[in-house]
């Protein structure tokens, strides 16, 4: 994937407003789940049987939430503007970061 712009920002990679995966063997090992997206009240991450790490930051990279979980549990957004997020999620198999639309 070509582009012109690419930032690289407390671990997130953004190019051109796109969020390019970090890993893609990654990301299918993992087996973690995010819905519904988009949004207007929260969002449930589902872990499988494991616990996770989950940090939402806004465009700027501004960490908004952090919060731990074990396998599905239902993260509250209704406090977030309307815009796009990012959610990293972090289990023992690794991490995977996943846009994220609040409507």
């Amino acid at each position: 994937m070509r582009t012109k712009l690419i930032v690289l920002l407390m671990g997130l990679m953004i190019g051109c407003g796109n969020l390019l995966a970090q890993d893609k063997s990654q990301t299918k090992e993992m087996n973690v789940s995010t819905y519904p997206n988009p949004t207007t009240e929260g969002f449930y991450v589902n872990a499988g049987e494991t616990n996770a790490l989950v940090i939402i930051y806004n465009i700027s990279g501004e960490l908004l939430i952090t919060k731990t979980i074990s396998g599905k549990e239902y993260i509250p957004v209704d406090g977030l503007r309307k815009g796009t997020y990012f959610v990293k999620i972090t289990t023992n198999q690794g991490s995977l970061t996943k846009k994220l639309i609040v409507k």
